[in-house]
């Protein structure tokens, strides 16, 4: 009689757990049948996306990456161009990987029926420039009779003020732009250099550091136009009249201003003086050689 009743007891849970889950499963359904009927509402349907902040990158190139994500629908129930449900996330995710350019994204809606998409831009902050080799032919005397030229071209990026690299340069002249290189053995291909950061493997701060020291030249009239950072991890000032001013990235900057002001107020206005180098890389002792 005891395995008899809880034979019984045992019947009658399992009965009422399929009754539980056949009430669930109706209601999941009736849930889902209502939230994709919702999502295709015209009452909450995008129907107009407005775009500010962008200069560089073109409306259509945005609303082209925006309305391809508003088409169809998730698992074919719930409409992509609901207010509510459309994908932000995956929207700003493709802009960020298709405009290097573009720094920041906010997307939200003013209204049932409009998205505003905010675009915050890179700007030019400096160059990040490599020397490739280039190698041109041309005709001696027949026209079997061809010689190699190697020479040098420069190839230029826009880099912004955290030294992210985002865009290729034009040509510019005067130094328009500070330009700052890296010795390597070989020239990165364009695809490795753009969405890259200058200065990746220093320590932190580095290039703000940097640009610090370069900015204390320049307000004390001492025009620098390039950094190269040697593969030793050399640091090499290149001023107009090509002279050089050798440091080393691991040194303290502290220092390195103090050693500098020291040697500049030793030597005088050095505007008027030629020098080939100025080098601060062994620490409390500074090394300076005058051209001629």
């Amino acid at each position: 009689m005891r395995k008899f009743r809880s034979q019984q007891v045992v019947e009658k849970h399992k009965r009422i757990f399929r009754a539980k889950f056949v009430f669930f499963l109706i209601f999941l359904f009736i849930l889902t049948f209502l939230i994709s009927y919702s999502s295709k509402r015209k009452e909450t349907t995008i129907l107009n996306i407005n775009i500010v902040g962008n200069e560089v990158v073109q409306d259509k190139d945005i609303l082209e990456i925006v309305n391809k994500n508003l088409e169809g629908d998730y698992l074919k129930l719930f409409s992509r161009s609901n207010i509510f449900l459309y994908p932000k996330f995956k929207i700003k995710r493709e802009l960020f990987s298709s405009f290097l350019i573009i720094n920041k994204i906010v997307i939200s809606f003013s209204d049932l029926h409009t998205i505003n998409v905010n675009i915050t831009e890179r700007k030019p902050f400096a160059l990040y420039c490599e020397d490739q080799e280039i190698q041109t032919l041309y005709k001696v005397v027949e026209p079997s009779d061809l010689k190699d030229i190697v020479g040098k071209s420069e190839s230029c990026y826009f880099m912004d003020d955290q030294a992210y690299i985002y865009a290729k340069a034009m040509s510019f002249s005067n130094n328009v732009y500070f330009k700052y290189y890296q010795e390597k053995n070989n020239a990165n291909s364009i695809q490795e250099i753009l969405g890259s950061t200058y200065l990746t493997g220093a320590s932190g701060k580095q290039f703000e550091k940097v640009n610090l020291f370069i900015r204390f030249l320049k307000d004390i009239n001492l025009n620098v136009y390039r950094l190269t950072i040697k593969e030793n991890d050399d640091y090499e000032l290149l001023f107009g009249n090509n002279s050089k001013l050798l440091f080393e990235g691991k040194q303290d900057f502290d220092i390195l201003l103090e050693n500098l002001q020291a040697i500049l107020i030793d030597l005088g206005d050095i505007e008027e003086k030629e020098f080939e180098y100025i080098d601060l890389r062994f620490n409390n002792k500074v090394f300076h050689k005058f051209k001629d």
